[in-house]
């Protein structure tokens, strides 16, 4: 066996199988459902392809995603969805950023039915979750208002009682998935009192401004100006709404970093496909040893990685509110060894690595974008040296 893969499957066959160690039958057959689903209606080709779609997703693939109940996932079974863990949001994360597929699972699957399903106002909930989880009623969170942002409560947009009703006043930034969403759930203050709102996307007095983002999905700034809304409109206010969001936003950075760390893992691996292969001065270059010791480097960046995540979530399932500076830990070093694998691996495949046409170099562009959703490397690792100081 060249040397090369003895490297290879030291480094990654060594993952795979601490992976499986710890996966359950639950997680297994959800990713076994998971990859046929993407097998079926996904390819690296799509993900070119939805450059020139304005919204940077097909909605027919979304609604085959809550087919396969993948929507509803974390919603519970008495209100119409999976009622299932963490974990499984972890597994199903993994194939989709293995893939890159270009839904917005986490922005406007898993967010907003968590919200939803975990708000007081049962009217709301009722009118919003089957369509949510039936793939019909596309929403996205809108809570960024600068950027390095990882607190909710630190909005500025005010939500002001009028004789008829209330109106919403703000800016939002960088909201995922804005463009061609039937909603938004927005985060505001009442009288200095966080509250988290529903305002329907077709509302008077919205103003929205979208921006290509590098991997081709796209994101918008969001003005509302007196949007007119009712009691009825809020999902959440005080100290609830800062649990829910609190707790939502953490599993949506676990599922983000579950995402990059299968990223990171793909482009390991389909570099290392490529040094087997791409022969010079008549010898594999999987043969020279510099090439073996950069993918032991990246071997090794994975592993501690993936070891940051797993204790994340294991945190997470048994004490939720004291997981806050684990799933930093493990947000920042999933998104640097998406971002350092991915670069390194273009520098492997040499001059072709360059190119729009190779595969790879489609890594490093989803890797820089997720890894500055829901707070960059920094911002996270400047939460987690706080948290710790505070111990």
């Amino acid at each position: 066996m060249p040397a090369v893969q003895v490297y290879f499957y030291a480094g990654r066959g060594d993952e795979e199988a601490m992976q499986t160690s710890t996966e359950d039958e639950t997680q297994r057959l959800v990713k076994e459902g998971a990859r046929g689903f993407v097998a079926a209606r996904h390819s690296l080709a799509r993900v070119r392809q939805m450059r020139a779609v304005e919204s940077g997703y097909e909605r027919e693939v979304w609604s085959a995603l809550a087919e396969a109940g993948w929507l509803g996932l974390r919603v519970p079974e008495a209100l119409g969805g999976g009622a299932m863990s963490v974990r499984e949001t972890v597994a199903l994360c993994e194939v989709f950023g293995e893939v890159l597929l270009p839904e917005p699972f986490v922005a406007c699957a898993l967010v907003p039915s968590m919200l939803v399903a975990g708000s007081a106002n049962a009217t709301l909930r009722a009118t919003l979750l089957p369509g949510i989880v039936g793939g019909s009623r596309v929403l996205t969170l809108a809570w960024q208002e600068k950027p390095f942002e990882l607190e909710p409560g630190s909005c500025e947009a005010t939500l002001v009682v009028t004789g008829s009703g209330l109106k919403l006043s703000g800016t939002k930034r960088f909201v995922a998935a804005a463009v061609g969403a039937d909603g938004y759930l927005v985060t505001c203050k009442r009288d200095g009192t966080l509250a988290l709102v529903h305002v329907p996307s077709s509302a008077a007095g919205i103003t929205l401004t979208p921006h290509r983002l590098i991997d081709g999905s796209v994101a918008a700034t969001l003005v509302f100006e007196d949007v007119a809304l009712t009691a009825a409109d809020v999902l959440a206010e005080g100290t609830g709404a800062g649990a829910l969001l609190g707790r939502t936003l953490d599993e949506a950075t676990l599922a983000v970093s579950a995402m990059l760390l299968a990223q990171a893992a793909q482009a390991l691996k389909t570099s290392i496909d490529y040094l087997k292969q791409r022969v010079q001065f008549g010898r594999a270059i999987g043969t020279f040893q510099a090439l073996q010791h950069r993918a032991v480097d990246l071997a090794i960046q994975c592993t501690l990685a993936g070891a940051a995540l797993r204790h994340a979530v294991n945190g997470y399932e048994v004490q939720p509110a004291a997981a806050c500076p684990d799933i930093s830990a493990a947000k920042a070093l999933c998104s640097r060894a998406a971002d350092r694998v991915a670069r390194v691996a273009i520098q492997m495949h040499g001059g072709i690595g360059y190119t729009d046409a190779a595969d790879i170099g489609l890594y490093l562009k989803s890797a820089v974008r997720l890894s500055a959703y829901l707070g960059t490397p920094q911002a996270h690792l400047r939460r987690f040296m706080t948290v710790q100081a505070a111990v």
